[in-house]
């Protein structure tokens, strides 16, 4: 299956050769109010969010045939005027250092505008990337922040969550 582009739409996805000992990764996505509170999030378990301007298009373990194995598209002119920050959280039961080769790969209208690798530590969960509002126009912003214990986002709101939304 080819990479089906989603019209009008910013995208990150993940992608790695192999995740050693097995686990499985996720890509999860956090919608942010411009007061600081997170409003809703995407992820395999929960697939969209405010009408399908957030989806969580793929969960594959292998990456099929186009070479991402998780992926998540925005359609930054259907999201409601108080969301201005998307986070985007890789999470593994294990550690993200047995993810082989693991990428991520920044999506803009035109295609892949940025390829970023993934951190190679004992920690489990990391926020890697964002996408921040400011007036009508969306910024990529590569995120520098410690991989900590846990598999999901909720396992990492404080410091690491609250620190990139206080910036």
């Amino acid at each position: 299956m080819a990479l089906r582009h989603v019209a009008d739409s910013y995208g990150v996805a993940l992608s790695w050769e192999t995740v050693v000992s097995g686990g499985e990764v996720n890509l999860q996505a956090l919608l942010v109010d411009f007061n600081g509170t997170i409003v809703d999030a995407v992820s395999y378990q929960r697939a969209s969010s405010f009408g399908d301007a957030v989806i969580h298009a793929k969960d594959t373990a292998d990456g099929a045939k186009d070479g991402y194995n998780e992926l998540i598209w925005v359609k930054t002119q259907h999201l409601p005027a108080h969301v201005g920050l998307i986070m985007f959280v890789v999470g593994i039961h294990g550690a993200l250092m047995k993810v082989v080769s693991g990428t991520i790969t920044l999506f803009d209208m035109c295609g892949p505008v940025a390829k970023l690798p993934l951190q190679q530590t004992h920690g489990c969960v990391d926020c890697v990337a964002a996408m921040k509002r400011s007036g009508d126009v969306w910024n990529f912003h590569q995120m520098e922040s410690l991989a900590e214990l846990g598999h999901t986002f909720m396992d990492i709101l404080e410091p690491t969550i609250g620190d990139v939304i206080r910036r």
